[in-house]
């Protein structure tokens, strides 16, 4: 057997012996299956359909042509939706709607309007406790990434948008099973260049990598849990381990079925000024809020002063952008749903302001030509740094 057959075997059958482990460990000691406050829980025979989509989808994704790949990877996708039952196949039709309402060219600019009113349908089922499972878990799944799909559309709006290249954006399995939240935004126009097909060595290595921080992140994680209440900064701490740990889970899977995504994190707890850890920590949100929020704010206020514009930017990107991504994602399902709104909006604030004061001082230190700060300003913007992302994080 060649390499090229023998790393996709090997890969799939340590998968399924992965899922088979968690599988024993979910009957023998209880451990949940998905999130239910999330949404995500899943019954047994239906992880089983998804392990065993995944595992049959990582040997044909890496075996069959390249021309096929795609139509695996949405098939296998498909699955593991399906796996999540009744709801699984209502998130399926709302998809299939509102790409039918987005693709309909004769609306005009028209049909943004009526895609956007079919999320806000989802986003209104969060009001009938019998239709908040299918809203809560369509939103978890897909709603930060469907918002970023129809800009990338509002921007190309003469172009077509096929069915094919929406499934393949929304559908990859591990972005089914782990649903992205704010953790996965990749842009749609580029999402076509990191689908890449066919393990390597060199891949495979790396998703060794991936696999080993995320049992070493999630074992400080647990750590920190049964060391005691934690500070002010254990309590970030903690948040900043919970999310390293799941990329790196969620990231060696993305790989095996051949989709090269830059990582969502960049060992933020090193950075040293507060625009450096929003570039280091949660990057694909960032990057979204960049590219749905920011520019077009900068660009529209380009008249102005420069310092004013880059401060009106940040603040429209954080207290409104930040803000609107984070209902479309989940809040507007929470319990506490005003109580958590108000905290987020007074986070983005504090956030918006911060940043916005930080922007400004490296654009006046590249109008100057300032020379670069000495280890000791570094220090101190360290302790700065990580003293503001932690009380900000108490919100």
């Amino acid at each position: 057997m060649t390499e090229r057959r023998a790393l996709p075997v090997i890969a799939a059958a340590v998968l399924l012996l992965a899922g088979i482990a968690f599988a024993i460990v979910h009957e023998r000691w209880g451990v949940p299956i998905g999130r239910p406050f999330i949404g995500t829980a899943i019954s047994t025979p239906g992880f089983g359909l998804q392990l065993g989509a995944m595992v049959l989808g990582v040997l044909a994704i890496n075996l069959v042509p390249l021309a096929l790949a795609r139509h695996v990877l949405i098939a296998e996708g498909l699955v593991c939706l399906l796996g999540f039952g009744v709801t699984g196949a209502a998130c399926l039709a709302v998809v299939l709607v509102w790409w039918a309402v987005l693709d309909a060219r004769w609306l005009g600019r028209g049909r943004f309007a009526l895609a956007l009113a079919v999320l806000g349908g989802v986003e209104a089922t969060a009001l009938c406790a019998d239709l908040a499972p299918i809203g809560l878990l369509f939103v978890m799944l897909f709603g930060v990434r469907m918002v970023v799909l129809a800009y990338d559309r509002w921007q190309h709006a003469p172009a077509p948008t096929p069915l094919g290249d929406v499934l393949a954006y929304l559908l990859p399995a591990p972005l089914v099973m782990f649903p992205p939240y704010l953790t996965f935004i990749p842009l749609f126009g580029s999402f076509a260049q990191a689908f890449t097909p066919g393990l390597t060595r060199a891949r495979l290595l790396r998703i060794a990598r991936h696999v080993a921080l995320a049992g070493v992140f999630g074992g400080l994680r647990l750590v920190l849990v049964y060391t005691g209440a934690p500070t002010m900064y254990g309590r970030f701490l903690g948040m900043v381990l919970e999310f390293a740990a799941f990329a790196h889970l969620v990231l060696p899977l993305l790989l095996l079925h051949g989709i090269d995504l830059a990582p969502p994190l960049d060992r933020p707890l090193l950075a040293t000024r507060y625009v450096e850890l929003w570039q280091r920590y949660a990057s694909h949100q960032k990057d979204a809020q960049v590219f749905l929020f920011y520019t077009p704010a900068l660009l529209r206020l380009r008249r102005l002063n420069r310092y004013v514009a880059i401060t009106l930017a940040t603040l429209w990107t954080l207290v409104i952008g930040s803000t609107l991504l984070h209902l479309v994602a989940r809040y507007c399902f929470a319990p506490d749903a005003g109580i958590a709104i108000g905290r987020m909006i007074a986070a983005n604030g504090i956030m918006g302001t911060i940043l916005a004061f930080d922007l400004c001082i490296d654009e006046y230190r590249r109008r100057s030509g300032a020379p670069p700060r000495s280890p000791a300003r570094i220090a101190l913007g360290w302790a700065v740094t990580m003293t503001l992302a932690a009380s900000v994080a108490l919100l």
